[in-house]
């Protein structure tokens, strides 16, 4: 784990109070979500939360709203949900 100084990087927030992109601190983003990201996501969303989750996941906290969105519009949250770990 890399250790990174947080009070040291240039952060900023959008106006809902997010954090905007930083590379140190995202280094996922904009990359697609795995099939093990996506089942992390729907079971423990409600748990962990979206900021949370961006830390683990390295991704900003929109990033991970709009997929728990998009699983949800899609009928694919309660399937992943339910998945167990490294099931096909």
């Amino acid at each position: 784990m890399v250790d990174i100084d947080i009070d040291a990087l240039d952060i900023s927030y959008d106006g809902s109070g997010r954090m905007n992109f930083h590379p140190q601190l995202h280094p996922n983003q904009g990359k697609p979500f795995t099939e093990e990201e996506k089942e992390y996501l729907c079971k423990y969303y409600d748990i962990d939360g979206s900021l949370s989750m961006s830390y683990v996941l390295g991704r900003t906290q929109k990033s991970i709203l709009n997929k728990i969105s998009k699983l949800k519009r899609n009928g694919m949250f309660e399937y992943y949900r339910g998945k167990a770990h490294g099931e096909a």
